[in-house]
């Protein structure tokens, strides 16, 4: 493996988003997270049992849409 888990768990421990965590073990600046690699990390956190519970954000919640009152149509005149 190209890190060490010792290398993540580290950059886990301090830190509160998974582009935090690519940051620090990768060195890439800010904003230059390569695709999938917050997935990884994240992957790589849960296989090793590395408690990153302090995170900020989990997932974003979903919109909740209500339903509209019910219209009736042409065909109901």
């Amino acid at each position: 493996m190209k890190y060490q888990d010792t290398q993540i768990a580290e950059a886990v421990a301090s830190s509160t988003t998974w582009a935090e965590v690519y940051r620090k073990v990768t060195g890439a600046p800010e904003g230059k997270n390569s695709p999938g690699s917050n997935a990884h990390f994240k992957k790589r956190a849960v296989l090793a049992k590395i408690d990153f519970s302090h995170f900020r954000y989990k997932r974003k919640p979903k919109a909740v849409v209500e339903p509209g009152p019910v219209v009736p149509g042409p065909e109901a005149a």
